[in-house]
């Protein structure tokens, strides 16, 4: 329990203090446009890793947004951000149903981040 709890707030700190460093952003949320006629390819992502997410389908969300990361494009890490803040507001046991752990999003995050030659 301590361990999850441990976890839990590593993963917050490091999608929030990322966030902040680099997009300026007090919270690891990726912002829509106002009107979905302005959306993009990372605007769609994102709302397609919403609904995965939504439906508990968390690992199938986190391979789609593999896919999406490459390195380069920093609204992809934005996006992985929120991904993760979110994954990581679900409790233990959800997580545990879905075949996730936290030490897996935290691995995870850290792969993500390591895309991009970001050191933590």
């Amino acid at each position: 329990m301590f361990r999850e709890d441990y976890l839990m707030r590593q993963i917050e700190m490091m999608t929030v203090m990322m966030a902040r460093i680099l997009f300026r952003k007090d919270a690891p949320r990726y912002e829509l446009p106002e009107f979905s006629r302005d959306y993009n390819e990372a605007d769609y992502l994102h709302l397609q890793l919403l609904s995965l997410l939504g439906q508990g389908k968390i690992q199938e969300a986190e391979a789609i947004l593999f896919d999406a990361l490459d390195g380069e494009n920093m609204r992809a890490l934005d996006i992985a951000l929120d991904f993760y803040s979110r994954a990581n507001e679900f409790g233990d046991e959800y997580l545990a149903g879905r075949g996730v752990t936290r030490e897996e999003l935290e691995k995870h995050l850290q792969k993500a981040v390591d895309l991009y030659g970001i050191t933590l």
